[in-house]
């Protein structure tokens, strides 16, 4: 479907649903004109049509225009059944309606939630809002960020806690990607807050050995970022709806535009190293680093690559 025709859709008259006892779906609200020219700006290309539409649904549901947000849930999930629409808080209205349950058994009977998971360490203090993790290669010590307390907490491989960075040093802002260069097994962080950002570097002790905000304009939120065998640092911008990259020696980012894609998030070195993986609302971007060539990851019709939050390739695989 082309942006045209998807555009379009806003304008339709969409069917009544069926509805069950405390279902009430009301028409009023329309995207705002900021919103819609976001949408409308949107690739033509762009992989996952069906996660745009799932997007469009979040935004009717939160201004209470349930038709809208119904209608197009069912055109999204009807062939993509890749994301259960009962997780989004903005879908709760919903949750009496008899077709918007009948799309979440859908869901979870094609994609049952599987949970193979267990505790492997609790963290005493209650309200870090952890994000990003990382582990040293050399023995295994993991290093947890904390976005409201502004500071990274390590844990030895015996299950010693304590902060490794402490909170809000050095102008730190929330933590959120971290990762451990083998190298040197210094950690890198990505940090923002309240549209500040900027890439921090720590030595092995937790000392401050560099700051690094990009120059640009603007709103930015640093999100996730990997670090290359000859030092370089990627690092993903949500707000700017960039890459930068931090030359080894460098002092000053540099900004690779993702050609409105919007909100990169995870990122990914590829094997080789020529290339990175990153995240963005609506699909998977393969970017070149010797140039300017960005692709998609293409996928099966009845899969999703959207709303990726952490990124790793693992033995070829995403």
């Amino acid at each position: 479907m082309t942006m045209k025709i998807l555009a379009s859709c806003l304008l339709l008259v969409v069917s009544a649903h069926a509805q069950t006892s405390g279902c009430s779906l009301k028409d009023e609200g329309e995207l705002s004109a900021e919103t819609l020219k976001q949408f409308q700006a949107l690739r033509p290309d762009t992989p996952d049509q069906a996660a745009v539409r799932f997007d469009m649904a979040v935004h009717y549901a939160q201004m209470g225009n349930g038709r809208k947000a119904l209608s197009l849930l069912e055109e999204a999930l009807a062939d993509t059944p890749w994301l259960d629409p009962s997780a989004e808080q903005a879908f709760k209205p919903l949750y009496g309606c008899a077709a918007f349950r009948k799309l979440v058994a859908q869901v979870q009977h094609r994609y049952p939630p599987v949970a193979a998971s267990h505790v492997v360490h609790i963290i005493p203090q209650k309200d870090l809002i952890p994000e990003g993790l990382a582990s040293d290669p050399t023995d295994g010590t993991l290093y947890l960020s904390s976005i409201f307390h502004r500071k990274i907490v390590e844990i030895t491989p015996d299950g010693r806690i304590s902060d490794f960075v402490a909170e809000a040093q050095d102008g730190l802002l929330g933590v959120l990607g971290i990762k451990v260069d083998p190298r040197d097994r210094s950690v890198w962080a990505a940090s923002g807050l309240r549209g500040q950002s900027a890439l921090f570097h720590f030595d092995r002790s937790g000392k401050t050995l560099g700051q690094y905000a990009p120059q640009e304009p603007g709103r930015h939120e640093f999100n996730d970022l990997v670090v290359t065998s000859k030092g370089d640092v990627l690092v993903t911008d949500d707000f700017d709806n960039t890459v930068y990259k931090l030359p080894h020696g460098s002092d000053k980012l540099l900004r690779i535009d993702l050609q409105n894609r919007f909100y990169p998030n995870g990122i990914a070195l590829a094997a080789d190293e020529k290339a990175v993986y990153v995240a963005h609302a609506f699909g998977i971007a393969l970017i070149d680093l010797a140039g300017s060539a960005i692709t998609e990851l293409q996928k099966p019709k009845d899969i999703s690559l959207a709303q990726v939050d952490g990124l790793y390739l693992a033995k070829g695989s995403l």
